[in-house]
């Protein structure tokens, strides 16, 4: 039998790389073989991923160090399917990820044929683009129709907000071919088009405007204005939690901004989401939006306007709430508390922390103090634990140079831990897993410490280590259980050669009573 001819698809990922996308993370299968012949071929930079689930989040990891798309390619039937949880965190945090995913020819589909499901449209409506491509020969036309989606989805990738794209690709047999000698192919530059902003009305009117930093997003402007509040995954130089000074706002309307302007994306704290939506002010975003965040219109404007605002008028009161913030840190907090707290303020300038989902992200969020020059991420797109440490582990392969520390829970890890499941984990990367034995923020929140004798429904407690599974993938381990212990332990995994994993034992209803104890004090604190 003839080989596969892969003269069409060699072209195809070659248009890519001109476009400026050339790195890939391939997961095995049959059916995707003609694309990861192409890729090798034309000379991708190309990861091996067993899990697709955990691939999709390594590849939205990678985008983010690299600020371009990255590809995910699988091969057909469920693998496809389980890239959905990434492509969803992609186009909520408006990451530029690319899915290719092989397909049996549309003949078998329901026809109880191997590795054959409905996969046009699959990650639907969590894309900015999605096509289905035709089954490519000889014909013209069809390859005119292939490469036109190919073009389509490219341009989709440029236009602010980006987000995640489908392009499904059906295969007929023969999926093979003759290894051919690898080519060179120049790469191109990739881009955002650039927002045009402008003032949507008359901003002088405003008396009291309040500048907000959210969650960075790619391709988002840049406030000019070095002032305002930040959260903890802005990137800005000025963060603090909105816990620490909302209750002033909250006892005091006469202190309450009549314009509120927004840069970025989704804020941690629920907090400020939900005191907000309390107050009557006009809410205005920098860069394209259609998320009324605060339950109102959102008006446009222009870097410019917001660089004239004198906000200086909320200095007393941040300074206050850093104050009370600090204050609240003061007494002794529990090991976990302490854990996150003495890692974050030891790391040099220019490290990023990757923080998981939940518990993680709001303890980092009300750290008393920042050092500068600190970048934290988390999945806030959905919010969800199932890819924290894949989306750690692909930053950190695409970004060599740096160092990085995922801090996360149990929880995300044990769920993610295919993510160290790879032939080489990047040295430059240190784990750090935060062991309460279950979700301790349910202990935290008031619904469910109600149903005290049921509980573990969402706790779902264990008695897991990561102990195994870190020396299983080859990770140097080490553990914690006081303050004297992380100590000497967090110094050893910083002075590890390769990639390591610090795992700490802390108590769930001390980590969860400190959590109550900070917010309790933060609120009691402007009403006394």
């Amino acid at each position: 039998m003839a080989g596969a001819d892969l003269s069409f698809w060699l072209k195809w990922v070659a248009d890519w790389q001109a476009g400026g996308i050339n790195t890939a993370i391939v997961c095995p299968g049959s059916r995707s073989s003609p694309l990861v012949q192409a890729l090798i071929t034309t000379g991708w930079h190309l990861y091996s991923c067993v899990d697709e689930r955990s691939a999709g989040y390594q590849a939205l990891g990678m985008a983010q160090a690299l600020g371009r798309p990255v590809v995910v390619v699988t091969t057909s039937g469920t693998a496809a399917a389980n890239l959905a949880p990434a492509m969803a965190e992609a186009f909520f945090s408006r990451i530029p990820l690319v899915a290719w995913t092989a397909d049996r020819p549309p003949e078998w589909i329901g026809q109880e044929d191997n590795q054959a499901i409905h996969q046009p449209g699959l990650f639907e409506p969590h894309t900015i683009g999605a096509w289905n491509l035709p089954l490519v020969d000889e014909d013209s036309l069809r390859q005119w129709h292939a490469e036109r989606c190919a073009r389509a989805a490219r341009k989709a990738l440029r236009q602010a907000p980006t987000g995640p794209v489908h392009l499904n690709i059906p295969f007929r047999e023969p999926l093979y071919a003759s290894p051919a000698t690898r080519e060179n192919h120049p790469v191109g530059s990739w881009t955002i088009e650039p927002h045009h902003h402008h003032d949507s009305i008359d901003f002088s009117q405003f008396k009291r405007p309040l500048l907000l930093h959210g969650q960075a997003h790619f391709g988002d402007a840049i406030a000019t204005n070095e002032h305002g509040i930040s959260e903890v995954l802005s990137h800005h130089p000025i963060r603090l939690a909105a816990e620490a000074w909302l209750p002033e706002l909250a006892t005091n309307p006469e202190l309450r901004p009549d314009l509120i302007v927004t840069t970025g994306g989704a804020f941690v704290s629920k907090s400020l989401r939900s005191e907000l939506r309390k107050w009557s002010f006009t809410h205005a975003h920098l860069g394209p939006t259609s998320a009324e965040v605060f339950c109102r219109p959102v008006e446009a404007i222009s870097p410019e306007t917001i660089a004239g605002f004198d906000l200086s008028i909320w200095d007393s009161i941040l300074d206050n709430a850093r104050l009370m913030l600090q204050k609240t840190w003061e007494a002794d907090v529990s090991l976990e508390f302490a854990a996150v707290r003495l890692m974050v303020e030891s790391l040099p300038a220019g490290s990023h922390v990757h923080l998981g989902n939940s518990l993680t992200i709001r303890i980092a969020s009300l750290l008393p103090s920042i050092p500068v020059g600190i970048r934290f991420w988390c999945n806030r797109g959905t919010s969800g634990i199932d890819g924290s440490l894949s989306t750690a582990v692909g930053h950190a392969l695409a970004s060599p140079e740096q160092q990085h520390v995922a801090i996360i829970g149990d929880q995300s890890f044990f769920y993610d831990r295919n993510a160290l499941w790879r032939d080489k984990l990047p040295s430059n990367l240190r784990v750090v897993v935060l062991n309460n034995h279950e979700g301790a923020i349910f202990r935290a929140l008031d619904g469910p410490t109600d149903w005290q004798d049921d509980l573990r429904f969402w706790t779902t407690p264990h008695k897991r280590t990561a102990e195994f599974t870190a020396r299983d993938h080859g990770l140097h381990y080490h553990s914690a259980q006081t303050i004297a212990d992380l100590e000497g332990a967090w110094q050893s995994l910083r002075n590890e050669s390769g990639c390591g994993l610090l795992e700490i034992f802390t108590d769930a209803a001390e980590t969860a009573a400190d959590f109550r104890r900070i917010l309790s004090s933060l609120r009691e604190s402007e009403t006394v």
